[in-house]
């Protein structure tokens, strides 16, 4: 009887542990297999960038077909310093 109450003991313990730790959505997670071109990346590419929404990628766009160039100071102006740490590494001038 001793055992069973532990054995429940020890398994609530787990159950409340586990539902306690932060869970991710599938629909949160992107997965970017290549590096995304700043020049010619559609809006539906550049939303897959973390921290870039609908509106950084309209900007993005917006800015790029007015001036035909994009350089990083200016990339970093548009999307901010942060996001572009997160991107910089899957993104290509």
């Amino acid at each position: 009887m001793r055992r069973e109450i532990l054995v429940f003991l020890l398994l609530i313990t787990i159950y409340v542990f586990y539902e306690s730790y932060p869970k991710s959505k599938k629909s949160d997670i992107k997965f970017i297999k290549k590096k995304i071109n700043i020049y010619t990346a559609s809006k539906e590419e550049l939303v897959k960038l973390k921290g870039i929404g609908e509106k950084k990628a309209e900007k993005i766009i917006d800015y790029r077909n007015k001036k035909n160039l994009i350089r990083k100071e200016e990339l970093i102006n548009i999307v901010g310093k942060k996001t572009f740490d997160n991107i910089s590494s899957l993104i290509i001038f």
